[in-house]
């Protein structure tokens, strides 16, 4: 049976729990290393700077966030099974990771609520549509012609991830007109939905806090770990690339 039939996908699947004797040797050190530990630290650094900006990569077809993951996401799939066995083998790496995973959780539903709220408020949309109409008549070539059905979604995710531009995507119609138009309405969103606007502040600020504990903790752990087995704490050049 492979590892995809035992586990189901990688999102679902419950971190090893357990802990058992293990014996520790220099190949184990670098296995974690270099396929559970290194990854994990290049990819909370990138986080931890999304985090800080308040940049949720909200996505409101998928509803969830593009570039944050759940911790085993954030190792190749095909060592995931390191990842396991080095939690279980450090119980208080594995409840940081847990709560990783957990202030993850509570983003994701915070923002699939606040996503609700607003693409169901009446005035919003009317907001939304009466700005984009009049931006239309201004700029008859950016008429967004069949795609008004997916102006509400998007619009709604750019205000939740805080876009009042949108860089490269202005070579897109909908990019033009919220570059010329989105301030205006994501300061219109984050007046009128405060109160939600805020659980997602302060469920993305608790993750960040988490990052900040999980990211020193993992770095100690390898540091202790590469030094009791005698092996380097970065890996070679030749491999995957160290942190």
């Amino acid at each position: 049976m492979s590892n995809k039939e035992k586990k189901g996908s990688r999102s679902g699947r419950r971190l090893a729990g357990a802990v058992w004797t293990l014996r520790v040797t220099p190949e184990l050190a670098r296995a974690w290393r270099d396929s559970a530990i290194h990854p994990i630290l290049r990819a909370l650094a990138v986080e931890a700077d999304y985090l800080r900006r308040r940049a949720w990569t909200w996505r409101a077809v998928s509803r969830r966030c593009e570039l944050l993951e759940p911790c085993e996401d954030l190792v190749p799939s095909i060592y995931v099974d390191n990842l396991d066995q080095m939690l279980s083998h450090h119980p208080d790496l594995h409840r940081l990771v847990k709560a990783y995973d957990k202030g993850l959780e509570k983003l994701v539903s915070v923002l699939n609520r606040a996503q609700k709220e607003i693409q169901g408020d009446a005035e919003f949309r009317r907001r939304l549509m009466s700005t984009h109409d009049r931006y239309v008549a201004a700029h008859p070539g950016d008429t967004l012609m069949g795609s008004r059905s997916w102006l509400l979604p998007q619009a709604v995710e750019y205000v939740l991830n805080g876009m009042a531009e949108v860089g490269s995507s202005k070579s897109t119609p909908l990019g033009r007109f919220w570059q010329a138009r989105g301030s205006e309405l994501v300061a219109f969103a984050r007046k009128r939905f405060a109160p939600i606007l805020k659980q997602v502040d302060g469920a993305g600020d608790e993750m960040l806090t988490t990052v900040g504990r999980l990211e020193p903790a993992l770095r100690t752990f390898c540091d202790r770990l590469c030094d009791e087995q005698g092996v380097s704490r970065t890996t070679p050049r030749t491999t995957a690339g160290g942190v």
